[in-house]
């Protein structure tokens, strides 16, 4: 991904670190705290979602603690509900029968 310093706009940065970045390919369910220069910055990170697994099998995730920058990950199949109140996002996470994987606010 192009660094913001060489690439688009100081509102496109700002909507991307408000909103997080979604990511795909591992086929699993991912949340990461929220990160900036490779710690947890709760207050100025970015956030990670992720990765899409609808059509195939899903991949084993680490244990809970295992990776200090994940916040939860599980071995689902899921869709990702974004929803914005007041400007601000949140996020839900369900498997295909409704249940929920993860919340975050």
């Amino acid at each position: 991904m192009p660094s913001f310093a060489c690439h688009g706009t100081q509102t496109e940065q700002a909507f991307t670190i408000n909103l997080g970045i979604f990511v795909n390919d591992h086929h699993t369910y991912k949340r990461t705290h929220r990160l900036r220069a490779n710690r947890v910055d709760k207050k100025n990170g970015i956030l990670y979602l992720g990765d899409g697994c609808w059509g195939v099998d899903t991949r084993a995730v680490p244990k809970p603690g295992e990776l200090w920058y994940l916040a939860k990950a599980a071995s689902r199949r899921h869709l990702i509900c974004v929803t914005f109140q007041n400007g601000k996002p949140s996020y839900v996470a369900y498997e295909a029968d409704g249940k929920v994987i993860d919340q975050h606010a």
